[in-house]
């Protein structure tokens, strides 16, 4: 024994000499350490490590690091020569740090010069999906093929090439995750930590899908508000020319097709209002299962014929939350139809599963198919306007927009995602509880029926020369007597002059002097006509016309109308004034 043997485990010299090694090897440590005796006993010059714990004076456990060489057939020495060093403290380090990186959220990893996996914590093998005995020892390259040639791959040929840290984002395909990568090079390989940042990539595209289609919101109004105007005086036209006395067969079938591609407009401006969330929801009480029942039972015979599955996971107790049935059963039945297309034709199961998850505040809605998913190529445009993976002539790419507009109004969020092994998931997120109080509509006033009996003096203003030709039409074909006002200042000086009129009918925007500014002059110098105000107005509606006209309290016609429409609420307010 050398002199050493004091200095690291305290026995005195001579102290060890004649005892047994192994009563001082610790006993789990026993079995290793007579291997590697009997495995060199018989070959001489031959050399043996390993690390086993040894008995210190004061009975404390050393871990040592011993280097063997067999000296049997050496005539002075005769044994085997045993040289150890005391590597405790280094251990203690290497298990701090090892318990440090296996309690931290990262994942973590590390990778020797030959690029081999040395290290894998717990939280790695999570977020990997692979078992650290399945990587321990493996080249990173040889267990994961299909990341040479990645950001990985790259980043870290260049991390040990330069030295210097690397930090990027990747997608994880076996995953499909994003993880944010840090990696630190050292002369021993590469560290690598590594987070799972697929819900906050989620958040920044639901705020970026967000403040784009706000911005688009705000287009598509205006664009809607100029498209009312010219498809008014289209189906104005049309239903005008559509009544005239012994019309060919042949022009009233053209007609009744310019009308019916115009009444498609209109409904496409009516979504793209939808889409724009100019109209609030009505707040009612909804039981949120039973409205999905309701949108089941509507599509029930498509599901049955399609042979699709349906799995409802609701909580026992009934779901209520404040929202408009009508505008939340149009969401409902629109990702309904979309998991059926995306499963139209496939020959493994057909399979949609509704989830209800009420949670803090806030119920969670998931419609979920087995369909192909989306690419990710498209993922971030599946809410856009007009976007559709359908052939031409089965969408027109406004169901989804108009869900957002709808889930938004009602103060919830709406995103898609793809399923692990395949097919899509939507979720929208409700609040629990009572909207942003909405001013109530006027009461419509109730309809006088049968034909008109007054013949009335109209003040017609409107800045489109077309649609004041219309209503002039429209309104002398009907026996009226008709003034017309391109814009606001024309009709006060009539007014102003002393003309006299049964009813106005006023378009609420033109430039200039608009409608509400006209209204609310009739309101102070000439209260009595102001009653007689009947709005027209293309914008359907925004939130300013919307309260504008609520308050007033007058009567209101939408573009585009028809003639039915306006000899409706003319007949209305006659009957109402007298």
């Amino acid at each position: 024994e050398s002199p050493a043997v004091e200095r690291v485990l305290g026995y005195q010299p001579g102290e060890l000499l004649g005892r047994d090694a192994r009563d001082l090897v610790h006993p789990d440590d026993v079995p290793a350490v007579a291997r590697a005796i009997g495995a060199q006993r018989d070959v001489p010059g031959a050399i043996a490590s390993l690390e086993f714990r040894f008995r210190h004076r004061d009975g404390s456990w050393r871990m040592l690091e011993g280097v063997g060489k067999n000296m049997l057939d050496d005539p002075v020495v005769a044994g085997i020569i045993v040289n150890t060093r005391d590597i405790t403290e280094r251990r203690q380090a290497e298990e701090s740090v090892r318990n440090i990186l296996e309690s931290i959220g990262d994942g973590f990893f590390a990778l020797d010069r030959q690029e081999r996996f040395t290290y894998v914590n717990r939280q790695a093998e999570q977020l990997l999906g692979r078992r650290r005995q399945e990587l321990l020892g493996r080249g990173i390259w040889d267990a994961y093929p299909d990341a040479v040639g990645s950001t990985f791959f790259r980043e870290y040929r260049r991390a040990m090439a330069e030295q210097v840290t690397v930090r990027f984002e990747e997608f994880y395909p076996p995953r499909d995750a994003w993880f944010e990568v840090r990696a630190y090079p050292s002369p021993d390989g590469l560290s690598v930590y590594f987070d799972d940042v697929g819900e906050r990539r989620r958040t920044e595209e639901r705020m970026r899908q967000s403040e784009k289609l706000t911005t688009l919101g705000g287009l598509i109004s205006g664009v809607a508000h100029e498209l009312n105007n010219p498809l008014t005086v289209v189906t104005g036209f049309a239903h005008l020319l559509a009544a005239t006395p012994d019309l060919p067969e042949r022009i009233k079938r053209r007609l009744g097709q310019i009308n019916a591609q115009a009444e498609r407009a209109a409904k496409i401006v009516k979504n793209l209002l939808t889409f724009a969330r100019q109209q609030p929801p009505e707040q009612r009480p909804v039981r949120l299962g039973e409205l999905m029942d309701q949108a089941l039972d509507l599509l029930a015979y498509q599901l049955r014929v399609g042979t699709i599955e349906v799995v409802k996971d609701f909580p026992a107790e009934a779901v209520e939350i404040a929202a408009d049935p009508n505008q939340l059963l149009q969401v409902l039945l629109n990702l309904l139809q979309n998991a059926m297309h995306a499963m139209a034709g496939l020959e493994r199961a057909r399979v949609v599963t509704i989830r209800i998850v009420p949670g803090a505040g806030k119920v969670r809605l998931e419609v979920e198919d087995t369909g192909p998913g989306i690419p990710a190529a498209i993922l971030g445009r599946i809410f856009d306007p007009f976007f559709t993976t359908k052939p031409p002539g089965q969408g027109t790419g406004l169901g989804l927009s108009i869900c957002y507009g709808i889930v938004k109004a009602h103060g919830g969020d709406i995103a898609v995602e793809n399923v692990p092994g395949g097919g899509a998931r939507f979720v929208v997120d409700l609040p629990i509880g009572v909207l942003p109080a909405v001013p109530p509509r006027p009461a419509a006033p109730a309809v006088a029926q049968g034909p008109a009996t007054d013949r009335a003096r109209i003040l017609v203003v409107d800045d489109e020369p077309e649609i004041l030709s219309l209503l002039s039409e429209v309104l002398e074909s009907s026996g009226h007597r008709v003034s017309t006002a391109a814009n606001g200042r024309t009709a006060l000086e009539r007014i102003a002059r002393g003309e006299v009129y049964d009813l106005v009918l006023l378009d609420v925007k033109m430039p200039e002097i608009d409608g509400r500014t006209v209204f609310e002059e009739l309101e102070r110098d000439h209260p009595e006509l102001a009653r007689r105000v009947i709005f027209s107005t293309g914008d359907v509606i925004s939130d300013d016309t919307r309260e504008f006209i609520q308050a007033s309290g007058r009567p209101a016609v939408m573009k585009p109308f028809v003639s039915d429409d306006i000899e409706r609420v003319l007949r209305t307010t006659l009957a109402n004034l007298h």
